[in-house]
């Protein structure tokens, strides 16, 4: 998970402790800034890191896989292991210790936090000053985007599973080059077509390039089933990309270019509105909200854990499925 400042995780996650009584033990995560997040599922449980015996703290998936077992539960992102279990040690671990395991389903914790709806919401309530009225086509982006991906990122996940962990960086690099926003881009996001249009031809030159790699269809169109019965599907394609680069590549580029138009809308809107005497100043104002604004990663984790979070239980299909997993583990145990 993304590091944020240790006083902001401090206060996210102190504030948010779980009241009720926590007697049914441990579970162990794989860092410390995931506690916020597992906190909130296990609230039955202590969330801890690991350590064998009061010795140095273990952080780390593999490491916790190794000692994962009845009495020792852990919390982990499920990285491509869900998905594409054959790809290395670790997904086939996950498989045979799954009664023991809290898992994402989705790649990791930030694909979770930083959904289309969350980030809608965000935008609905965050990143204006003077207006009410600013376009918020986020969703539209994610919808429009996802019908270009849907097709090409099932044979990625499809290589990876069938050649080992050793392809792994070959065939996502490409898929993050080809989802990138560049810094450079231009991007006008009042028209979703507009970035539709900036991805398209990127992503079909890596479909046919993939397309050639792909020797048994009857075997792909069995793996394809078997991502859609774990609840892989075009709306939530966003929740299976590498979650770091889905986060830094995608998310928080296309948050500033919409939070920039925003800006310069705002400083329009008081050229208009005010006395020439007053102009400089109100735009002062504004550049200095926005810059105040713009750790946008710590408040989307704000927002997320201090806001969010309850419909999200009510409402995120990975939530939901994270929440169903520990209520077993609680009955069974």
């Amino acid at each position: 998970m993304a590091m944020m400042g240790r006083d902001d995780y401090a206060k996210t996650y102190s504030s948010m402790k779980s009241r009720k009584s926590k007697n049914k033990g441990l579970i162990y995560i794989e860092d410390i800034t995931d506690k916020p997040f597992w906190e909130r599922i296990a609230t039955e449980h202590t969330v801890s890191l690991y350590s064998e015996q009061g010795e140095k703290i273990i952080t780390g998936k593999s490491k916790l896989l190794k000692v994962c077992s009845a009495n020792q539960l852990i919390a982990i992102d499920s990285d491509f292991d869900y998905l594409c279990p054959q790809h290395r040690e670790a997904g086939s671990i996950c498989v045979d210790k799954k009664d023991f395991i809290l898992q994402t389903y989705a790649h990791g914790i930030e694909n979770i936090l930083l959904s289309p709806n969350f980030l809608h919401e965000v935008l609905d309530n965050h990143f204006s000053l003077y207006l009410n009225n600013h376009n918020n086509p986020i969703l539209n982006i994610f919808g429009k985007l996802s019908e270009i991906w849907y097709p090409v990122y099932p044979k990625i996940l499809y290589l990876v599973n069938l050649e080992g962990e050793g392809s792994f960086d070959k065939h996502h690099t490409k898929w993050i080059k080809g989802i990138t926003i560049n810094e450079n881009q231009e991007i006008n996001c009042e028209c979703d077509d507009c970035i539709v249009e900036a991805y398209r031809d990127k992503i079909n030159i890596l479909d046919k390039e993939l397309s050639q790699l792909i020797e048994n269809q009857e075997q792909y169109s069995a793996f394809c089933q078997d991502l859609q019965s774990k609840g892989f599907s075009k709306e939530n394609i966003y929740a299976f990309i590498r979650c770091h680069d889905f986060e830094n590549q995608f998310v928080i580029k296309i948050m500033k270019k919409i939070i920039k138009i925003r800006q310069n809308k705002e400083k329009k809107y008081v050229e208009e509105q005010f006395s020439n005497t007053e102009v400089s100043n109100r735009k002062k104002q504004i550049a200095n909200y926005f810059e105040e604004k713009n750790y946008i990663n710590t408040i989307l984790h704000h927002y997320f854990f201090n806001t969010y979070f309850e419909t999200a239980k009510q409402n995120d299909f990975f939530i939901k499925k994270i929440i169903d997993k520990y209520q077993y583990i609680i009955q069974t145990s």
